[in-house]
């Protein structure tokens, strides 16, 4: 694993979080 994957995992991560939190709170 490269240092910049480390780094852009956490971010995707909370991406894909968000937009679930998000398509939750509107259903």
């Amino acid at each position: 694993m490269t240092s910049t994957t480390e780094r852009l995992l956490p971010r995707l991560f909370l991406l894909i979080l968000a937009g679930v939190l998000a398509l939750a709170g509107w259903q």
